[in-house]
């Protein structure tokens, strides 16, 4: 859609609300022109409320990862890293990919901490 050509921007504080006020009339006049305003519009056309689902857990020896978008028609699997801490210098070193879920299979009981994208945990899982 073009705009029309009072809605350029103009820094002398008089023209502002002249041209402010033509530019919204305008959009408005084209929004309800095309249904926005008026409620016509349909479902697929709203925005869909969107978050990113992060989960970290333990059980049987396997640490695993969920990263997953929950956001109509764009929902669908998300790239993270499960990272474990190094006791001795405090770095995370990625012990495996999630796409969309991933999994690190402990090699023994130990106590370490964990991340994934925020989530840290301190699992049984060397």
């Amino acid at each position: 859609m073009a705009e029309p050509s009072d809605t350029a921007y103009v820094n002398e504080d008089t023209m502002v609300g002249t041209t402010l006020r033509r530019g919204l009339a305008a959009l408005a006049a084209t929004a309800l022109g095309a249904g926005i305003l008026s409620g016509a519009a349909t479902p697929a056309a709203a925005h869909p409320r969107c978050w990113v689902d992060y989960r970290l857990s333990h059980a049987g020896g396997v640490v695993t990862g969920y990263a997953w978008l929950e956001c109509g028609e764009l929902s669908g699997a998300r790239d993270a890293l499960i990272e474990r801490r190094d006791p001795v210098t405090g770095g995370w070193a990625t012990v495996a990919e999630v796409d969309g879920w991933g999994s690190y299979a402990c090699a023994g009981d130990a106590p370490n901490t964990y991340r994934l994208h925020g989530i840290v945990r301190t699992f049984p899982c060397g």
